[in-house]
């Protein structure tokens, strides 16, 4: 009961969501979290938290 327990918190936790190739997107002056492209217009510094480490870029344009 215990390792099916562990094995579904280990599914849908955040670090497994980065292990399959998605990043959480913040931005680089506050660490807020960015849900929609509005939230980050271009020329805003963003960090992309992959599985592996970090990446920081500048928004140059943005679509929604």
């Amino acid at each position: 009961l215990l390792r099916t327990a562990v094995r579904g918190l280990e599914a849908t936790s955040p670090l497994a969501t980065l292990a399959r190739g998605y990043a959480i997107v913040t931005l680089a002056a506050t660490g807020a979290v960015v849900r929609d492209p509005a939230e980050a217009p271009p020329g805003s510094d963003i960090e992309a938290r992959l599985a592996h480490g970090r990446l920081r870029a500048r928004v140059l344009d943005s679509a929604d």
